[in-house]
């Protein structure tokens, strides 16, 4: 756990212990553990997974806990803290990781139109299901995952470190935000501040987004949700940045004979791109809420910070020309003091792991909510519209007790063509179940 998360987590509960004896304290907490257990079959066509080429079906335990809790201090006052653990085991191999979720104190006036917090805070501004073009503090991993993670939940949320103010008043909300947080490509730390307006008229919301990250160009963001009649509803996001998410490879050595049959391949190295363009990514989604419970959404996404087919034909090209190095026997001798190839690899999987690569992308979502009497189920559905791979994530939920719901989920991918056909992950199928509590 990093310091600052140390230092935050002593503050919150030397500040809990010295309200604890007040009456006018009001205090809530909430415990959730899930224990989850998966098999993924590995594609045998991919440079990116576990064996290079091989074909792999690994079983994997994993389980998480997380406690949360608050306090309310007469009107004036909250504190909070979320604190996750967790345990992995997959090829005889285990992780083991424990995280501060979110940590702090708001201040905030008697009538609670002026927030002040301070703190590592999960914010999330984007109202949709499956796509979060807007959502710019942070990182969690999509509902695409290629690496086969599990969709996103409150496990896999962390916030950043940052001083919030928010008011609101007749006219609308308005949301300042300086923060410190990873950059976009998970490779240090950055300043940003932000600055968010929101207002609603009947059943029109919108709101304008200003955000600047240090050393990068600003960028600019809009949001618009449109009532149409009682079960329908309109839903975009637009983000206009001066600076690409997805960096550039760029050539760094040229490849080298080592004999009549083998070579050293070319190697590539990630770099923002230099040309002075404004790259956008817009959102559109249409949902409907069904009478009994549920909802059906479909999405159209053009990410413009994706790889054309120019781009991801090289991107692609040199992962595999990466994973041969690995294989080949004749290279072995010459790679005996480390092989740069390798952290091209890596950089590469966690790339696919935490963005949409390409440009244009469809989606269909089902959650059936409260829709039937015992359980439900949640499908979501991705499309690419470049290479026409196919991502299928479903997960069902049924309470076995008040506190322990079972969740059987499935993940399928295509890949015999385009993204899915270099993606680490062919499928995964598995249970998962988890105990919340209240107290």
């Amino acid at each position: 756990m990093r310091k600052a998360g140390i230092y935050q987590t002593a503050f919150v509960l030397c500040l809990s212990s010295a309200c604890a004896a007040s009456e006018t304290i009001d205090w809530q907490s909430h415990f959730s553990a899930q224990g989850r257990y998966g098999v993924k079959e590995y594609n045998d066509a991919s440079p990116l997974s576990p064996n290079r080429y091989s074909p792999a079906t690994r079983a994997g335990v994993d389980t998480d806990v997380m406690f949360s809790s608050q306090f309310f201090y007469q009107d004036n006052l909250q504190g909070f803290i979320g604190v996750a653990s967790g345990w992995e085991h997959e090829n005889h191999t285990d992780n083991r990781l424990t995280r501060l979720l979110e940590g702090g104190v708001t201040l905030m006036n008697t009538e609670q139109t002026q927030r002040l917090t301070a703190g590592k805070v999960y914010l999330r501004w984007s109202q949709d299901s499956v796509y979060h073009p807007i959502d710019i503090f942070g990182r969690y991993t999509q509902p695409k995952s290629t690496l086969g993670v599990n969709r996103m939940d409150d496990f896999q949320r962390e916030g950043a470190p940052m001083l919030r103010w928010q008011a609101s008043s007749d006219s609308g909300d308005f949301d300042l935000v300086l923060a410190k947080a990873e950059d976009e490509q998970g490779w240090g730390n950055a300043q940003q501040a932000a600055l968010r307006g929101l207002w609603q008229l009947d059943d029109i919301e919108g709101s304008l987004l200003a955000e600047k990250t240090s050393s990068k160009r600003p960028r600019w963001g809009a949001t618009l949700s449109q009532g149409i009649g009682e079960q329908w509803t309109l839903y975009s996001e637009y983000l206009l940045s001066g600076d690409r998410d997805i960096p550039q490879l760029t050539q760094v050595s040229p490849a080298i004979p080592i004999d009549e049959e083998a070579q050293l391949p070319a190697l590539y190295r990630n770099r923002q791109d230099p040309r002075q363009h404004n790259w956008q990514k817009m959102l559109l989604t249409l949902r409907y809420t069904l009478q009994k419970g549920g909802s059906l959404e479909g999405s159209f996404y053009y990410n413009g910070h994706g790889m054309n087919r120019d781009e991801w034909n090289q991107w692609v090209d040199v992962q595999h020309s990466s994973a041969r190095t690995l294989t080949n026997p004749r290279l072995q001798q010459v790679l005996g003091q480390g092989n740069p190839w390798v952290g091209t690899l890596g950089s590469s999987a966690q790339l696919m792991q935490n963005f949409y690569l390409r440009r244009y992308y469809a989606s269909v979502r089902f959650d059936s909510i409260e829709r039937f009497t015992q359980g439900g189920v949640e499908v979501n559905l991705i499309y690419g519209l470049e290479d026409n791979s196919v991502s299928l994530w479903t997960e069902g939920r049924y309470p076995l007790s008040t506190h322990i719901t079972a969740k059987p989920f499935i993940l399928l991918q295509t890949t015999s063509q385009g993204e899915g056909a270099i993606s680490p992950v062919r499928s995964m199928v598995g249970i998962n179940f988890s105990y919340d509590f209240d107290f």
